[in-house]
């Protein structure tokens, strides 16, 4: 009995040892893959697609003990001669938003309101991995997954402040809303 209970025990501790590095695994690819359609959704936006090198700010909170999840994220995002990422705090972004086509940021972000203000006054396409924020026209494009398919969300209203249209190839693959 208890070399059943023990083999057991082993074999579960073994089982969940395995499906933590397999969860770390699709978080990563599900990054890589949630980043892709964001820089292709680029290629439908009616300014961006012109654009010679898009400048990406993904933004954290000064504080942010995720400062590695951040530089990630900038990664994904960098593509060369096409597309240069930078990590940048909300504080600095603030303070000097001038070069940049497009800003990034989560469900973790401060002062999300802020970033709404200056995407609009400085024509900046805001993305977001959050749904509720592209819901609540606190950013124009999100890409996340539902169910475990990346579902694109565009707020048309937050669009048109933004200074932003989209191609009608990424409007029928996208939930609009109006």
């Amino acid at each position: 009995m208890f070399k059943r209970t023990l083999w057991l025990s082993v074999s579960i501790f073994c089982i969940l040892s395995c499906s933590n590095v397999l969860v770390a695994q699709e978080s990563g690819a599900a990054l890589s893959l949630r980043i892709a359609v964001c820089k292709r959704a680029f290629a439908y936006e009616n300014s961006l697609h012109k654009v010679e090198k898009i400048r990406v700010a993904v933004l954290h909170n000064s504080d942010d003990d995720e400062h590695e999840q951040i530089r990630r994220v900038a990664s994904e995002f960098d593509e060369d001669g096409k597309i240069e990422a930078n990590a940048v705090s909300l504080e600095a972004f603030q303070k000097d938003p001038a070069g940049y086509h497009v800003v990034y940021f989560d469900e973790n972000i401060a002062d999300s309101k802020a970033v709404r203000q200056i995407a609009t006054k400085q024509k900046l396409l805001s993305i977001t991995s959050s749904k509720d924020f592209v819901s609540n026209g606190t950013a124009t494009l999100a890409v996340f997954f539902d169910d475990g398919k990346v579902s694109i969300f565009i707020n048309d209203t937050s669009a048109k402040l933004e200074g932003k249209s989209f191609f009608g190839e990424i409007l029928a693959l996208a939930e609009v809303l109006y």
